[in-house]
């Protein structure tokens, strides 16, 4: 990337060199802060207090740079410029920020190298633009290094002994061809009350994390949303999680697994739990 902007830029910085970097360093900021917040509660939330929060800061320089040419500027100014501040500036951190909860600030982040692309690309459909085959090139190998990156990333993790989080075991089963399951089972020293009581809290936040819809069914709750439906049996000395998954979510299984590890640790205790 660096390469490609001293290439584009006559083969030195610039001043606005200098205040593009701290530009990208405070939305590398602000990116990783959504993230770890949209953990905790809901993406759109995040992106609406954000705005609300930094409007103060914009309305000055906001209200010093407006002058005639707001009077003049055309349609077509007017509708780019609702489309940058809705879409693009707003819902769109809906999803970004749900996708970093999810899929982790660190993994989903590397798909930012490839928007610079896709703005110029796009400036070249859209607005007629012409593009050198440097970009072509400088395109080819920030996607080539993210594939590589995460190929060597996933390679270390099949040698630890963690990679049975990551890689489940195939079956042969037309359903398990279809969905991943996911098996969790701990003990616990709490009366049946206190269980069924921890179980609700773990529902809960399970819910607020990954959108989840659960109701109870005697001793146990069940979980249900698109692409996911399983059951938290409270028993009386162990709790037992039992899932299935669509495609798309399976790939979000270690993310899930975690999550609820670290639920069952919080509201039932550190003691013995094993996964399937």
């Amino acid at each position: 990337m660096v390469g490609f902007a001293l290439c584009q830029g006559g083969g030195a910085p610039h001043p606005a060199d200098l205040l593009l970097v701290l530009a990208v360093a405070s939305a590398a900021i602000g990116y990783a802060e959504g993230g770890r917040l949209s953990r905790t509660m809901p993406g759109w939330q995040v992106i609406c207090w954000a705005l609300v929060l930094a409007a103060p800061f914009v309305a000055v320089p906001t209200v010093l740079v407006i002058d005639d040419r707001l009077l003049i500027a055309p349609a077509a100014a007017w509708i780019g410029f609702a489309y940058v501040s809705a879409i693009s500036m707003f819902l769109g951190f809906f999803a970004w920020y749900r996708g970093l909860a999810l899929g982790g600030i660190a993994t989903v982040g590397q798909l930012q190298l490839v928007q610079p692309f896709l703005t110029i690309f796009a400036s070249a459909w859209l607005l007629g633009e012409r593009i050198d085959v440097a970009t072509y090139i400088a395109a080819a190998l920030v996607i080539g290094s993210i594939a590589v990156g995460r190929r060597a990333l996933y390679g270390r993790l099949r040698r630890t002994p963690l990679a049975w989080l990551y890689f489940p075991r195939r079956s042969t089963s037309a359903r398990s061809s279809r969905m991943a399951r996911i098996a969790i089972e701990k003990e616990h020293h709490l009366s049946h009350k206190k269980a069924k009581e921890a179980a609700e809290k773990v529902a809960v936040d399970l819910k607020r994390r990954f959108e989840l819809d659960y109701r109870w069914n005697g001793d146990a709750i069940e979980f249900e949303r698109p692409g996911l439906e399983g059951t938290l049996l409270v028993g009386k000395d162990d709790v037992r999680l039992d899932c299935e998954l669509g495609f798309m979510l399976s790939l979000l299984r270690p993310t899930i697994e975690t999550a609820v590890h670290k639920e069952f640790d919080k509201y039932f205790g550190k003691t013995k739990g094993k996964s399937a």
